[in-house]
């Protein structure tokens, strides 16, 4: 039986979740309040990466296709790497959202210090310098999964209606995304050489989910009980739903709808209070 103290504190620990809970979702009803702001610097964004641009969005395009070619000579050709469908197909699937979420954090990682004299002149919510980033980010990013969509068909690759579960996994990817963008514009305030590290972690971090190998491939290599561990990195389940979606046209299983939900919640929360908690401390260091 718990003595009085102990019902009290339990009580009081209770009360500071709820409390701490409710702060988190009126700080983003308040967020909703500066959404014009958040338009504002999304297509300020977009004009200046497309400013003087004579291609426009299709250089984001033309990006993952250079990557899509030269991984393809090596893997389809020279390392004979074999996948379930077309090779260049089954890249892009995993390039795409590799290259919005990779692309996300190192742009938002400098994101309050690039903008300090705008942190200084005017006050609002600072998180939506990282979000508008990431919102322009999805833009380009769904812009290219219709292309890619598309370029599937010469393959005979019809999306079909597990293409209905797609708004559901990107939301989730962009909560991640969010989420882990709070971190790190936070982190980068206080160790400069943050974003040149990013940089580095970025490169590992690719060659650990299978964009450019298939996951019977790794099982063969490590054997599945290396693979259980080698799963708990969360883009592994991000990067295999959505090729599930668009090149197979499967709808992903409960468990990975599972894990990336509370991957994409939690990281957000984690993120989100983070960012709330340092925030005043973050714009004195700046």
């Amino acid at each position: 039986m718990l003595s009085g103290n102990t019902r009290l504190f339990h009580l009081a620990a209770g009360q500071a979740e709820m409390k701490t809970l409710f702060q988190l979702v009126t700080e983003l009803k308040h967020l909703w309040f500066y959404r014009d702001l958040i338009h504002s610097l999304v297509i300020r964004d977009l004009r200046i990466k497309y400013k003087s641009s004579f291609l426009g969005f299709f250089w984001s395009l033309l990006h993952p296709l250079l990557i899509m070619g030269v991984y393809s000579i090596i893997f389809s050709i020279l390392i004979r790497q074999v996948v379930n469908g077309p090779y260049p197909i089954f890249l892009l699937a995993g390039i795409l959202p590799w290259l919005f979420f990779s692309s996300s954090l190192t742009l938002t990682a400098p994101s309050l210090l690039a903008n300090r004299l705008l942190i200084n002149k005017v006050y609002f919510p600072r998180e939506v310098l990282p979000l508008a980033i990431i919102v322009s980010n999805l833009v380009n990013f769904i812009l290219s999964l219709v292309v890619f969509m598309v370029f599937m068909l010469p393959f005979g690759i019809i999306p079909g209606v597990a293409l209905l579960s797609l708004p559901l996994i990107i939301l989730f990817h962009v909560m991640f995304t969010f989420g882990m963008s709070l971190l790190l514009a936070i982190a980068n305030v206080y160790f400069r050489d943050l974003d040149h590290i990013i940089d580095i972690v970025l490169q590992l971090w690719f060659f650990s989910v299978p964009v450019i190998y298939s996951m019977d491939f790794l099982r063969n290599m490590v054997g599945q009980e290396w693979l259980v561990v080698y799963q708990l990195n969360p883009m592994v389940f991000f990067v295999t739903m959505y090729r599930d979606i668009l090149m197979y046209g499967q709808f992903p299983s409960l468990v990975s709808w599972t894990v990336t939900g509370l991957w994409g919640i939690l990281v957000f929360i984690l993120g989100f209070w983070f960012f709330k908690k340092h925030e005043f401390d973050a714009v004195k260091e700046i």
